[in-house]
């Protein structure tokens, strides 16, 4: 079965627009195999989510069954071991949970 992570802005992509491509790769992607999370990768989008500038566009209940139902169809994945390697350090933990998952 195949495993895949995905970086926030994917996620939020998905949620907001079902039908964009994110959304369609992320829906083909959750009925093909298992989508990664880590608790990381979930404070990251739960903050994301939170802002805002996204009020207008979903709201507080939208973005709680979201995240519920992120963590209940994914695996979580313990970050054992840290990747030091993208240019922009607040992204390692995304190769983190790729190679630890």
């Amino acid at each position: 079965m195949k495993r895949y992570a995905f970086d926030t802005n994917v996620l939020v992509s998905a949620l907001l627009r079902d039908s964009s491509l994110p959304g369609r790769v992320f829906e083909r992607c959750l009925t093909e195999g298992t989508i990664l999370v880590s608790g990381s990768l979930i404070e990251e989008l739960q903050d994301v989510l939170s802002r805002k500038k996204f009020h207008r566009y979903i709201t507080a209940d939208q973005r709680d069954r979201f995240l519920e139902a992120l963590v209940l169809e994914s695996e979580l994945v313990e970050l054992t071991e840290e990747i030091h390697a993208c240019r922009d350090p607040q992204d390692d933990h995304l190769l983190a949970l790729a190679v630890n998952g």
